[in-house]
């Protein structure tokens, strides 16, 4: 199969964000554009894993560059690698799981982690606190009302997303930012397809930092990756 990411994909979505410096004059203002992390996670939605490695080894070799740092290049690694952990919620493991499997094997074993980052020693009362404070900042005036709903179609499932969906995998920002985690939850039903929860989060997005700029420009680059990856939409993609 004819590789998805092509160069000139990537360099035209890499354009889209609007960041502090364009272009990026060090590796850290690089890392400030989300377009990499978004794209690794739209072609997972569609199940093209093979197209991970480009994105990924086009991102490493542009902050090399800049010269980046090896924590650097292990930031970027990171940072891809939690964005798939946290869009599997949405998208489905199986696909994630992939995605993990081809951004691993282009990894430098240099770049690979041994150990968890996350502290599994917290308990789980911890992420459910952290889950509750994020998901209001997401949905702000409309938490309460959102949460009701989740509770009412299945309290099981109201809970696991306050505690496990927002607390466990979207809270955490030690790698991600609460802004990034909106960022990966609109691409993410873009891809799927799912007009209201993408509403929700064009909206979540803003409230949790983005411009009304950046935004369009993640629901953009969003658009031009499923494109790539062959999308049709059946339903109209909303717009901020």
């Amino acid at each position: 199969m004819a590789n998805l990411a092509t160069p000139d994909l990537l360099n035209r979505i890499k354009t889209l964000y609007p960041t502090s410096s364009s272009p990026p004059k060090t590796a850290k203002e690089y890392l400030e554009n989300p377009y990499f992390f978004a794209a690794t996670v739209v072609f997972s939605s569609y199940n093209y894993p093979e197209a991970i490695p480009a994105v990924f080894e086009s991102a490493l070799n542009d902050i090399k560059a800049l010269g980046a740092t090896e924590e650097e290049q292990r930031f970027l690694v990171r940072k891809t690698r939690d964005a798939l952990l946290k869009c599997g919620i949405l998208i489905g493991y199986p696909k994630a799981i992939n995605g993990m499997v081809a951004l691993y094997g282009a990894t430098p074993e240099n770049l690979r982690d041994k150990e968890m980052i996350r502290d599994k020693t917290l308990p789980t009362e911890y992420w459910t606190a952290s889950g509750q404070k994020y998901f209001n900042s997401t949905y702000g005036e409309s938490a309460q009302q959102t949460q009701s709903l989740l509770e009412a179609i299945y309290p099981d499932f109201g809970h696991f997303c306050i505690t496990h969906a927002y607390g466990y995998a979207y809270s955490f920002s030690e790698l991600i930012s609460g802004l990034e985690n909106s960022y990966i939850m609109l691409v993410s039903n873009i891809a799927m397809d799912v007009p209201r929860q993408i509403e929700w989060h064009l909206k979540g997005s803003v409230r949790n930092g983005g411009s009304p700029e950046q935004v369009k420009a993640v629901r953009e680059i969003a658009i031009e990756v499923g494109k790539a990856a062959g999308a049709v939409w059946r339903n109209e993609i909303p717009q901020l």
